[in-house]
């Protein structure tokens, strides 16, 4: 039976394209301002911890000045050396210090004359200028004397200055006084220097990173072992101070200041120990515990730092060495 025309028209022609819906503007204006507030989270969640720390350090700020905490402003970034006494007249633990231009104490550098070279024991912070080792040691030999000692150096930071002064002052021997840690190893970073200008301004810095600490009794067996880090960079800048010894022909006298006011069998080694790397390089060496007396505990203040009657012990005992080495 055939089929319905209109039946055959419908199967053969092709349904007519379907026109695109008219834009929704309304929705296209809602997906941009949801996009706008997703972007301005963002941007606050980003901003939110940045402001958070400014709070916090500034709180922190607050708190230091108000605990009586001070801005570290003794001290100075110092190139090789890491940090160096800043020049002019300022307070060290409350008594005024005098710092030349080129970090060194007391009176004004002049060539000629015996280079002290030293850490915070020989710097002397606490006692005014005509109470150090070096005023004491000029008195004792009736000559110049340049103090160049700041807190925290080890052996590599004095040769450094050893090195640097001398070029201005030519003395005409040198004394490096010697501390029993000082084998600890140091290296001069960004940071040290970004340190230092921080304290300068700000008492938090100063209460977050303290100045180098005096090493322990138990820390000295690991500073001496021969087969360890310290000790083999020891031995090397031994061996540097001992070439420009004799390139300059400028005599180094080797003052070994005792680590604590007890003294031991380990110590005892320990000096032997460094006594022997010094003679090895040309080097001469004084051992200041002779000089200090039995009475030992009476020469050391509140905090333990040395007294002047022990500057004045010291000079003397490195004057009488200085006299037998000419």
């Amino acid at each position: 039976m055939p089929r319905p025309e209109r039946y055959h028209r419908g199967m053969s022609e092709a349904p007519s394209e379907v026109s695109p819906p008219a834009p929704d503007h309304r929705r296209s204006v809602e997906a941009d301002a949801t996009l706008a507030r997703a972007r301005k989270r963002r941007r606050l969640a980003l901003m939110v911890p940045p402001a958070a720390l400014l709070a916090i350090l500034l709180i922190g700020e607050i708190v230091a000045r108000i605990s009586g905490v001070r801005a570290v402003s003794g001290f100075v970034a110092a190139g090789e050396r890491g940090w160096a006494p800043t020049p002019g007249r300022r307070e060290y633990d409350g008594v005024p210090a005098t710092i030349t231009e080129f970090g060194t104490r007391g009176t004004a550098e002049k060539a000629g004359g015996v280079l002290v070279v030293g850490d915070e024991t020989v710097f002397g912070a606490g006692l005014n200028d005509q109470e150090t080792i070096g005023a004491a040691l000029a008195g004792e030999i009736k000559a110049h004397v340049v103090l160049a000692a700041c807190e925290g150096y080890g052996f590599q930071q004095k040769v450094l200055w050893i090195r640097e002064a001398a070029t201005r002052v030519e003395p005409t021997v040198v004394v490096a006084v010697y501390s029993f840690d000082d084998p600890r190893p140091f290296a001069a970073t960004i940071f040290t220097s970004l340190r230092f200008r921080l304290q300068s301004f700000s008492a938090l810095a100063a209460t977050a990173f303290p100045g180098s600490r005096p090493a322990t009794r138990a820390e000295l067996p690991g500073l001496y072992d021969p087969q360890e880090v310290p000790w083999r960079l020891f031995q090397q800048t031994m061996r540097e101070l001992g070439d420009w010894s004799k390139k300059t022909k400028t005599p180094v006298l080797l003052a070994i200041w005792p680590f604590s006011v007890k003294d031991d069998e380990g110590l005892l080694e320990y000096y032997q120990q460094v006594r022997g790397e010094a003679k090895m390089n040309g080097i001469d060496v004084k051992n200041v515990r002779e000089d200090l007396g039995a009475e030992i505990e009476a020469l050391r203040g509140e905090g333990g730092k040395w007294n002047a009657e022990a500057m004045r012990r010291a000079a003397r005992g490195i004057a009488e060495a200085l006299k037998e080495g000419q």
